[in-house]
């Protein structure tokens, strides 16, 4: 049995450890603790230095290539549109700053803007597969679009959206038909026009937002994707542009390139939150206009930076 003396023996002994520890903070390493302390403070204040004058550098670089991109902007893309038309898509989470200064480029490269269009998150949501289905059957069959047999709801909804904003004989005038699919649409909360469309476009320019890691994301991706490409199809060129994040792992971009399918059909241009991939979504769409489709941008694009750039 522990005696009550083992107690007073055990307490007292704890007691005593107290009070070297404490003596010996308070004396003989208290230095060592303190010298300690200061080198690690000055450290970390020397790296947040290091650090904010990259940052600043970073953000000066930044401010220098928009500059030269909006300065040689007009030099660069001067006429190179004249006599286009081009439908702007805008899906979700997709900077609307990015768009409005990519559609100021292209009225300033002599394009005329016929319509902007936006794609709600419902239509990436899987829960809403089976709305898609039959929406885009019945509105087939409605509007006496001619689509293909085995096509899924989702490219029946690119077939549909192309020729309600798009045309691939050159821009044709906002019909009956047009104003029907997207009146469809726009009830389902499926893709909504942003104002009344002035006609139907030779180009659509897509700008995505940046990548999602999340399962849905990955799953909006492959829907979006799969109405991207009979978009594509459906009118006479389309390229879809985004930010740098959007050509990494989930994003919309990367997923498109990855795709040999889609690559073929659609032209893609990371980089729009920059000036100068601004510029190159611009350069991108006369590219397209004359029959060429390329990746281009800063990351992992195959064709290089632009178009005439050398390939990595």
């Amino acid at each position: 049995m522990i005696s009550f003396r083992y107690h007073i023996v055990s307490i007292v002994s704890v007691f005593l450890a107290l009070a070297v520890g404490i003596a010996l903070g308070g004396g003989p390493l208290k230095g060592e603790v303190d010298t300690s302390l200061v080198k690690e403070l000055a450290t970390r204040k020397t790296e947040l230095a290091a650090q904010a004058n990259q940052l600043a550098a970073l953000r000066a670089s930044t401010k220098f290539d928009d500059s030269y991109a909006a300065t040689s902007a007009n030099a660069v893309l001067r006429k190179k549109l004249a006599g286009k038309s081009v439908a702007l898509v805008t899906l979700p989470d997709a900077d609307h700053g990015a768009g409005a200064e990519i559609s100021t480029l292209i009225q300033n490269a002599g394009g005329r803007i016929t319509g902007s269009f936006s794609i709600g998150s419902k239509l990436g949501k899987v829960a809403n597969r089976q709305l898609v289905e039959e929406l885009t059957s019945q509105m087939a069959t409605s509007t006496k679009v001619a689509v293909a047999s085995d096509a899924t709801g989702y490219e029946r909804l690119g077939e549909l959206m192309g020729r309600a904003i798009g045309s691939k004989t050159g821009g044709s005038a906002y019909d009956a038909t047009a104003d029907s699919i997207m009146s469809g649409l726009s009830t389902a909360g499926l893709v909504t026009a942003d104002g009344q469309p002035s006609g139907r476009a030779d180009l659509v320019l897509v700008l995505a937002g940046p990548a999602d890691r999340s399962d849905l994301g990955g799953a909006a991706n492959t829907i979006i994707s799969q109405v991207l490409g009979s978009l594509a199809t459906s009118t006479d060129g389309l390229v879809l542009t985004g930010p740098a994040g959007s050509a990494k792992d989930g994003g919309l971009l990367k997923v498109t390139r990855d795709d040999v399918s889609l690559e073929r059909i659609i032209s893609t241009v990371d980089s729009a939150d920059s000036g100068a991939g601004q510029v190159v979504a611009v350069l991108a769409l006369v590219e397209r206009a004359g029959g060429t489709i390329g990746q281009w941008g800063a990351v992992d694009a195959q064709d290089g930076t632009m178009p005439g750039a050398p390939k990595p």
